[in-house]
């Protein structure tokens, strides 16, 4: 059971940026969070078929979708992959902070 005078962290922009940025750990959820939001057949193709808003948009899906699941087996990403994913991510900042806030 939760205490009443608990106070639930709601994270911005910023602190999302920042943790992705300085940690492998939250760039490997970051990614896997937004690929779970793919749809099966999205997974499958490595592309974006549902035009929602949500998960990777059809320029990044590829290599994005190659990334998380290399991560999903357990691989580490080399330096190289993790300055595109981290670069790339940028662009999703919006849905992370929804995810992050709605834990």
């Amino acid at each position: 059971m939760t205490n009443q005078n608990e106070t639930k962290k709601v994270w911005t922009a910023e602190e999302i940026h920042t943790n992705i940025h300085q940690s492998y750990k939250w760039l490997v959820r970051a990614v896997l969070a937004l690929y779970q939001l793919q749809t099966n057949e999205e997974k499958t193709q490595k592309t974006t078929i549902a035009k929602n808003n949500i998960g990777f948009n059809v320029i990044d899906a590829r290599y994005m979708s190659n990334i998380a699941q290399q991560l999903q087996t357990g691989k580490h990403l080399t330096m190289k992959e993790q300055y595109i994913a981290r670069r790339t991510l940028k662009k999703y900042y919006g849905q992370l902070l929804r995810i992050a806030n709605s834990k």
